[in-house]
């Protein structure tokens, strides 16, 4: 106990695995005396880029769509990626290649 702030102190330290998850950390202190405290804190495991492709469930020839690509960057800084989106018409493939920032 430290006599100028009258608060204990601890750590602990646990791996996590390797989903992506929130968990909810909630610690409970009881004294000899009878004195109670608690804390409870949010803990969020993600990756730091993800990207989601929304593609329709179904298309028919001659069909365009708009296809959504969403891209999150939950870093702390911006990255540069290359989006490769490459299409197969009558066995041919075509390519286009776009430079995103995010």
């Amino acid at each position: 106990m430290d006599d100028q702030s009258n608060f204990y102190k601890a750590s602990s330290s646990f791996h996590l695995n390797d989903q992506v998850s929130q968990f909810l950390i909630s610690v409970n202190v009881f004294s000899s005396s009878g004195k109670y405290a608690f804390a409870r804190k949010d803990l969020e495991s993600a990756k730091l880029y993800s990207s989601n492709i929304t593609l329709p469930t179904y298309m028919n020839d001659g069909d365009k769509y708009a296809i959504p690509i969403t891209v999150l960057n939950k870093g702390k800084t911006n990255q540069t990626i290359d989006v490769n989106v490459q299409q197969i018409v009558d066995g041919k493939e075509l390519g286009e290649t776009e430079t995103l920032s995010v």
